[in-house]
């Protein structure tokens, strides 16, 4: 028995342009997704470049965009900008549009996400030693993407006496 070893699906290029439109207007993507999913349909770069080309003509493929819903909804879902410059980083965007993204959000908005987050798992940690309890909260916002000094700084703010 023999498998095919290719993971490409090799749908015929008629169908490729129209298959990518649906694939981006289910959700924003950014352009290396769109990439990576031509390329598991297609080998030829020709038809990759064409059809991100007519994307990004069309306006169905805009990075700009990508970034910015992308940065408002890793922050209503209580990312820290570490996190959410690394996973777009991942993804290839270029960092002027990650910094762009974030000049919408002020300091204080980060200061005070990192406030209630901290303030939100000290209280609900049953610890009660106080050394652990604050390693576990900084634990916590670091693995959410806060900046360590900044993480430092808002645990110290925080009631150290056992309750």
């Amino acid at each position: 028995m023999q498998y095919n070893n290719s993971s490409k699906k090799n749908i015929p290029e008629e169908k490729i342009l129209d298959k990518i439109v649906k694939y981006c207007t289910y959700r924003e993507r950014c352009t290396y997704e769109v990439e990576e999913k031509l390329k598991s349909w297609t080998s030829t770069s020709t038809a990759i470049k064409s059809a991100i080309d007519f994307l990004i003509k069309e306006r169905f493929l805009n990075e700009e965009r990508y970034v910015k819903l992308f940065v408002k909804s890793k922050l209503n879902q209580n990312w820290g900008v570490r996190k959410i410059t690394s996973h777009l980083k991942q993804k290839r965007v270029d960092s002027a549009l990650i910094e762009s993204a974030f000049a919408d959000y002020t300091t204080d908005f980060h200061a005070e996400k990192l406030q209630t987050l901290a303030q939100k798992k000290w209280s609900s940690l049953k610890e009660v030693d106080i050394k652990k309890k604050t390693e576990k909260t900084i634990r916590y916002l670091i693995s959410r993407g806060f900046e360590l000094d900044s993480v430092f700084k808002e645990v110290k703010k925080l009631p150290q006496k056992p309750l």
